[in-house]
């Protein structure tokens, strides 16, 4: 099926937005996470991004696919070529595009709901942009009548197709930096193991198959390995996770993309039970999730990709996205915002163990297996030490799990106070007893500038 942006679109735009000076955002590893979740993880840091957040990428495309246009018209006048933009958001895209309109020369007009963060509306001032308060409802309407004041063009937050095409840069990039992590851990581990048994016997050691085949080296006619197997992706307008599901299952099909939304704005994963976009439930407001950046609904350009190529959506509970925010904060050191501790509560919970019970997932070949309880006891009951008894079966390693942190536009003076009262670790988190002591303080490990 065709969506309003295909894969070649999420490849131009990520062409398009690099003179703009926009990051290749890090990914980061964490053996801690890795052991509370049960999983490799994987965490694609956009709160490192321009204005601090993924929004950024799609904000930049649509602007500056406003200058290709107004270069490639005929006649184009300095008025086509500085077209003002508006839009309304909570506070994410209004920076971005406060930022992409800065940056491509053009004035920016920003409609916020009044319960937007201040820090949020402070930053998208700082950029030069005009903002517009309103009611929450009226965000949209607002938009619409400053644009017809304006003459301005709209750059909807997740609906514009070049935003959808600019956010799908994230997983193009974190799937890159995943296999080039994961070919150089093979290759070190092969270096390692070589020079052990040189040192032993005096002579080179012969090759074996590593958890990871580069890409090119697969067999033809068979679908590469993905370098991840399942990417969490937090799920509010849509156009993040609908860019990031187009380009990797144009690129992997089998691969796994999930969502991750607030239980208490739970549309997309109503909407994909129901297979049909539903909004919130009557009543809903969105003052009910602290995760601020998630507080909107699926729209009718990111539905067909959610409900077509995203393999489910879990919804999370207000006291595990705090507590999720919180670990990240103090074991990591990231300070992410709520939404992007969305998908980190998603990462630890059972909902997604069992998502990910039907993988195929290869031999242990780097040390990744699950931990399980050592016995010392000896053998089995009627098998003597030393006997050869059955093969043992090499243990699964873990999946590998990707998780985007979507922002990092965090007001620490309300979200402390809030921290006091959530649990110490998220659902499904599975702390092991002295798990601190074995590991001390985990330093965070970067693929990529």
């Amino acid at each position: 099926m065709a969506y309003v942006v295909s894969l070649r679109d999420i490849e131009a735009a990520r062409v398009r937005i690099k003179p703009y000076g926009l990051h290749e955002t890090p990914v980061v590893t964490s053996e801690w996470m890795d052991e509370l979740s049960g999983h490799q993880a994987f965490f694609k840091c956009e709160l490192f991004q321009k204005t601090g957040s993924f929004k950024a990428r799609g904000a930049t495309n649509a602007c500056a696919s406003l200058e290709e246009s107004s270069a490639s018209a005929a006649g184009g006048s300095p008025r086509s070529a500085n077209l003002p933009v508006c839009t309304h958001s909570s506070g994410n895209h209004a920076q971005a595009i406060a930022f992409a309109a800065r940056a491509t020369n053009r004035k920016a007009t920003i409609i916020m709901p009044d319960n937007a963060p201040l820090p949020k509306r402070r930053a998208t001032e700082g950029y030069g942009a005009c903002v517009r308060l309103c009611a929450p409802a009226d965000r949209a309407r607002a938009c619409a009548a400053a644009a017809r004041e304006l003459g301005a063009q709209v750059v909807h937050p997740s609906e514009d197709p070049r935003v959808i095409a600019g956010q799908g840069t994230v997983a193009l990039e974190c799937l890159e930096q995943v296999a080039a992590l994961l070919e150089a851990r093979a290759l070190s581990e092969e270096e390692a193991e070589a020079g052990q048994a040189a040192a032993a016997v005096g002579s080179k050691r012969k090759g074996r198959p590593t958890s990871w085949t580069c890409p090119q080296t697969s067999q033809e006619g068979q679908e590469e390995e993905a370098p991840l197997d399942v990417l969490v992706v937090p799920v509010g307008g849509g156009g993040l996770i609908s860019g990031c599901a187009i380009a990797c299952k144009a690129k992997w099909p089998s691969m796994l993309v999930v969502g991750a939304e607030p239980a208490a704005m739970d549309d997309a994963a109503r909407s994909k039970k129901a297979g049909e976009l539903l909004g919130n439930e009557p009543g809903v407001t969105s003052s009910y999730t602290v995760a601020d950046g998630l507080r909107t609904q699926l729209g009718p350009n990111t539905w067909p990709p959610v409900r077509d190529l995203v393999d489910a959506v879990v919804t999370l509970e207000e006291e595990d996205i705090l507590s999720a925010t919180r670990l990240v904060w103090s074991r990591m050191k990231l300070q992410i915002e709520p939404s992007a501790g969305v998908g980190v509560a998603c990462l630890m919970s059972d909902d997604l163990r069992k998502i990910l019970q039907g993988l195929a997932l290869g031999a242990d070949d780097l040390g990744t297996a699950a931990a399980g309880p050592k016995s010392e006891k000896g053998p089995p009951v009627g098998e003597e030490r030393g006997s050869p008894g059955p093969p043992a079966e090499q243990p699964r390693r873990k999946a590998r799990v990707g998780v985007v942190l979507c922002g990092g536009n965090a007001d620490a003076a309300e979200l402390v106070p809030l921290f006091a009262s959530a649990p110490k670790f998220p659902k499904g988190a599975a702390p092991r007893q002295n798990l601190e002591l074995e590991l001390g303080l985990p330093q965070p490990h970067m693929a990529g500038p």
